[in-house]
């Protein structure tokens, strides 16, 4: 799954005003400059960018829901909402007005950066003579962190492998990338606006100077891009995601993307009311990523799939000595489904609830702790449940009930929700979460809010 290693984020600074599409200063993260498909634009002094160097350069989680041209931004302590056109946003619920509102221009949307850094933070140089604003990575502490013990990261010197070629071929019904890289972890995920599949290939060094130019029935584009500490990404921008569907094979010396024509679209919206058949005796426990895909990886240098299999599979047992019947999204450490796979299923078998176990990573090391997400604006009964419940037997630290845009707890039609067991990032929780003992704690209580929530239909 995708994680929130650290937040980087780009402070704006105040220029006299100009007229929109006024030269802007270069934006430079972390030494590396940010390519934009879109330029950034100046608009009544302020400089708005591409929604895409946000979730994308920034390493935030970021929704955008169609229906109500609505932005969210999350990480993880802040939740910031804004709207296109709309001068009011919100900080965690909390009513501000913008100085300019974001807009949609040469069909991208434009969010201003001055509003993001000022919530989130920063360290910005601005040099004036280069005409460039150069932003230095901070991290995303925990509140509850001892401030005399800050996060001594070092970022690797040399990577393992190399990045040195992409090439696409392509035939009237698929597809074929191949990303000529070497054996390693490859974490992957999708992003909106526009649909976009993204791979990031860990400990890689990029040695391929351009984006490829391609023509494709799938793809807008192919862009390549660079990130801290050895991460070289793949960015893949889709023509239709509704109708594309693709899977990844980690070859010796290949990473080789498929992409196919799917056969039944996407939702076309997420489903913030959930819908309880309260009757339904079937549980779906969805243990995250599996097979190629591993996750984070830990402190121990374990991987997050093994820790999310381990107490899905606990729960399991204990769901069935309860009397439910439960599916599981995969059932061993070597299959993969993809996200969209995973939302089908669980649609299609009409249960009481979905259930999807994950653990959490932080650039901080010391960050650790319990979370519970649930769709935006869907009811949080279970979420609570499963916090509460959790919480009691294990006493971990209480990161809350939060919401966000995950897609298998966007797009599932019943009450679903997505645990972060905690930080395999911190040594302490990494050895807590693959200890079976504890996972069968976890399991236990994430049984025992199931139960409450079925009671809660059957008086």
């Amino acid at each position: 799954m995708k994680r929130l290693y650290s937040i980087i984020i780009v402070i704006c600074f105040l220029l006299a005003a100009t007229p929109a599409l006024a030269k802007t200063p270069e934006l430079i993260v972390n030494n590396q400059l940010v390519r934009t498909d879109v330029s950034p634009q100046i608009i009544n002094g302020r400089v708005l960018v591409p929604l895409r160097v946000i979730s994308e350069s920034l390493g935030t989680y970021v929704d955008w829901e169609q229906s109500s041209q609505t932005i969210t931004i999350n990480d993880q302590k802040t939740i910031l909402k804004l709207k296109l056109n709309n001068k009011t946003s919100y900080i965690n619920e909390q009513p501000i007005q913008l100085d300019v509102a974001p807009q949609l221009l040469a069909n991208r949307t434009m969010v201003p950066l001055r509003f993001i850094s000022e919530q989130l933070g920063a360290t910005v140089n601005w040099l004036g003579s280069e005409k460039r604003v150069v932003i230095e990575r901070i991290l995303h502490t925990d509140p509850d962190e001892d401030e005399d013990n800050p996060n001594d990261e070092t970022v690797p010197e040399t990577a393992n492998r190399e990045l040195t070629g992409v090439t696409l071929v392509e035939t009237e019904d698929r597809a074929v990338i191949e990303v000529t890289v070497g054996q390693g972890t490859n974490k992957v995920f999708e992003l909106k606006n526009p649909d976009r599949i993204v791979f990031d290939l860990t400990d890689t060094a990029q040695r391929v100077t351009a984006d490829p130019e391609i023509e494709s029935q799938f793809l807008d584009a192919i862009k390549l891009g660079i990130h801290p500490n050895n991460v070289a990404r793949v960015v893949l921008q889709l023509k239709d995601r509704s109708t594309t569907a693709y899977e990844a094979k980690q070859e010796e010396d290949k990473l080789i993307i498929t992409l196919t024509k799917r056969e039944a679209p996407l939702p076309a919206v997420g489903y913030t009311h959930k819908v309880v058949n309260g009757q339904s005796n079937v549980v779906v426990i969805d243990p995250g990523h599996g097979g190629k895909d591993v996750g984070t990886i830990g402190a121990s240098g374990r991987w997050e799939k093994t820790v999310n299999l381990g107490i899905s599979q606990k729960l399991k047992s204990i769901l069935e000595s309860h009397g439910f019947t439960v599916v599981m999204t995969r059932e061993d450490d070597g299959s993969f489904l993809s996200l969209d796979e995973r939302v089908q299923l669980a649609n299609k078998t009409d249960p009481l609830c979905f259930i999807s176990i994950h653990a959490n990573a932080a650039a901080n090391s010391s960050v650790t702790g319990l979370e519970t997400y649930s769709f935006y604006g869907s009811d949080k009964t279970l979420a609570n449940l499963v916090q509460s419940a959790i919480l009691v037997r294990t006493n971990q630290v209480n990161r809350k009930v939060k919401e966000a845009g995950f897609y298998v707890i966007k797009y599932t039609k019943m009450p679903s929700v997505l645990v972060e067991t905690g930080f395999i990032s911190n040594q302490q929780e990494d050895s807590f979460l693959f200890d079976a003992n504890n996972q069968m704690l976890i399991a236990e209580a994430i049984a025992d809010a199931v139960v409450q929530f079925k009671g809660l239909y059957n008086k």
